[in-house]
């Protein structure tokens, strides 16, 4: 996905999706349900974040996309199209889930255990 970006928008793109990898770590330094609000403060954040990143790469995407689309009509363009979708469902489909298993897992509801938190998160690396 980042390939398809140019220069600023992957060293923009690099920044926010590490800010929302600290702020996921940052979570998991409240431990016990006394400090269950710092927590959920830095969850908030990391969302907020993840919605900037996902707009970012969105709209430079979609650009991308659409002057793909432009190119296809003169040349072979057209079997760009595959890895990109690919990309872009990827991309989206994946990181959608770690909230999810946040919000499931010790921090959130606690319906999850430790260790199917922790084999969730290796299936989604």
């Amino acid at each position: 996905l980042m390939q398809q970006v140019r220069a600023p928008y992957k060293v923009t793109g690099a920044v926010l999706i590490f800010c929302v990898l600290l702020t996921g770590a940052a979570t998991n330094f409240y431990p016990g349900k006394e400090m269950r609000n710092g927590a959920i403060a830095w969850f908030i954040f990391g969302c907020f974040l993840y919605m900037v990143a996902y707009y970012l790469f969105y709209a430079v995407v979609k650009r991308q996309y659409v002057r793909l689309v432009h190119l296809s009509a003169n040349t072979d363009a057209k079997k760009a199209f595959g890895p990109l979708k690919l990309a872009l469902y990827t991309f989206f489909s994946i990181w959608i889930i770690f909230p999810i298993i946040w919000i499931l897992g010790y921090h959130g509801l606690n319906i999850l255990s430790n260790d199917a938190q922790e084999c969730l998160h290796c299936a989604c690396d």
